[in-house]
């Protein structure tokens, strides 16, 4: 599939208009800016141009979107948008869900179009195309939203909305149009940090240039110069100053790491923590226990979800849950699981029988991405993994947008292990699947416990014994 991202702008730009695109077009190497005089080069029929000539251009906008991914595909990103991460990942669920399309929730119970990624000929924006190319040959001048959100969403309702890649309309558009105000609010750094920091699955900020355009005073944002956009302390500026900071944020560091997260004072039994520190030592790396969440929210499968932002200081790290024991004479798991790899166990094992209640729960999502997983060998459980944060970044940003789809249906089956499992499978990242034997659990623990282990890790997930867990023997000397 034709992975461009299309950026498209006609008149008098802008220096925030300028840095936009600019932004853009370094987030994404595959972008290609285009004008009005680039448009018959790329299919555009003359009688196309001449109509949508004399509409709007925000309507000559939506018309220009909808024939190039309709035609050729790829990924359409309004200009006057702050881009927070790359979008590939955008293009890939347009190429392999059902429905070949990607959309966001709008206002008013509608689908937006300002980010909008399309397989070429997916039915949802093939018949948007023709709903357009109607009102073209009708010879007529369309209503404000008709060859936008409102046919966009009745198409959607129609075709269905499951085979629909649909994000959040906060990961898109953090701020409204009707609040493009905000923008200005000037504040110290942390504040505007802060505001960031309780938004960290957004993709991009769109920014509403027609709203931004009613305001002209001399200390507007469309009067602001290059230099004051990137220095003042107003959000946007702000904004601006962290998209240019994350795209920074690519050295690779060195160093191994045995990581447990233990967050929210949960509380980790001495004997667990000393069997990894252990196994720290033993393998040549460093123990990190982390007890500080990146986010200010309780939501423990969201901050698993983020274990590359939490690990970002090494190169190669082991994971374990703070419920996991490692008896002393476990192989180093550095060295059996190869550097593409991500090593794991599979969650289905003897004792640990739980297809029943992770099939409904998981196969919606593989129906949506178009992604087949198979249950028994590639649903992980996610308390033992192998991973290297910076190689391996794409599969955690994939897992995030996968639990983003999630909405409010969230539960243990897709809370963290679900979105990793088919984050691995959807990017095409090796799985290295370890033995049960690097991480038992179920009956064997939860009804036959006994102190002393007969398996390199034992993993006290699901109902969990606190007696049992301290009173279980990791060293076999």
């Amino acid at each position: 599939m034709n992975h461009t991202v299309w950026l498209y702008w006609e008149g008098p730009m802008p220096p925030y208009i300028r840095l936009c695109l600019e932004l853009l077009q370094t987030y994404n190497p595959n972008a290609r800016m285009l004008g009005p005089g680039d448009l018959p080069g790329l299919g555009f029929p003359s009688e196309v141009l001449e109509a949508i000539r004399e509409w709007h251009i925000c309507q000559r906008s939506d018309a220009i979107r909808v024939f190039l991914l309709a035609n050729h595909g790829g990924v359409w990103c309004d200009a006057d948008c702050i881009p927070l991460k790359p979008f590939d990942l955008l293009a890939r669920a347009a190429e392999t869900s059902p429905g070949g399309l990607v959309t966001y929730h709008s206002t008013d119970s509608t689908f937006g179009l300002g980010l909008l990624a399309a397989r070429p000929g997916a039915e949802p924006i093939a018949q948007l195309w023709q709903h357009i190319y109607r009102i073209i040959s009708d010879q007529r001048v369309p209503a404000w939203l008709e060859v936008s959100s409102q046919p966009l969403t009745e198409i959607i309702k129609k075709t269905g909305h499951d085979g629909v890649v649909v994000l959040p309309f906060d990961h898109v558009c953090p701020i409204s149009w009707r609040d493009q105000h905000v923008l200005s609010t000037k504040a110290p750094e942390h504040e505007h940090a802060a505001w960031l920091a309780a938004r960290p699955n957004i993709w991009t900020c769109m920014l509403s240039h027609q709203e931004l355009s009613k305001d002209s005073t001399g200390d507007h944002i469309l009067n602001l110069s290059r230099h004051e956009l990137l220095t003042s302390d107003r959000l946007l500026s702000y904004l601006f100053r962290a998209s240019i900071r994350r795209l920074h944020e690519s050295v690779i560091p060195s160093g191994r790491a045995v990581v447990t997260l233990n967050l929210y004072g949960d509380g980790m039994p001495q004997n667990f923590r000393e069997s990894q520190r252990a196994a720290a030592q033993r393998w040549g790396a460093e123990y990190v226990e982390i007890t500080r969440p990146l986010f200010g929210w309780r939501e423990p499968y969201w901050e698993k979800l983020n274990l590359d932002q939490h690990t970002a200081a090494y190169e190669r790290v082991v994971f374990f849950d703070r419920d996991v024991v490692v008896r002393d004479d476990c192989p180093n798991l550095f060295e059996l699981v190869h550097e593409e790899a991500i090593g794991a166990v599979s969650s289905e094992q003897e004792g640990h029988n739980l297809l029943h209640h992770i099939v409904p729960k998981m196969q919606p999502l593989c129906e949506t991405l178009g992604v087949p997983l198979d249950f028994t060998r590639e649903y992980l459980n996610s308390g033992v993994l192998v991973f290297s944060p910076h190689r391996h970044r794409q599969v955690f940003e994939a897992a995030r947008l996968i639990w983003a789809l999630t909405g409010d249906h969230r539960s243990w089956e897709i809370g963290d292990q679900g979105p990793i499992s088919l984050a691995c499978r959807w990017t095409g990242t090796p799985l290295y699947l370890l033995p049960c034997e690097f991480n038992r659990c179920g009956s064997r623990l939860w009804d036959c416990w006994t102190p002393r282990m007969d398996a390199y890790i034992w993993h006290f997930c699901g109902p969990k014994t606190w007696e049992k867990m301290a009173n279980t023997i990791w060293k076999v000397t």
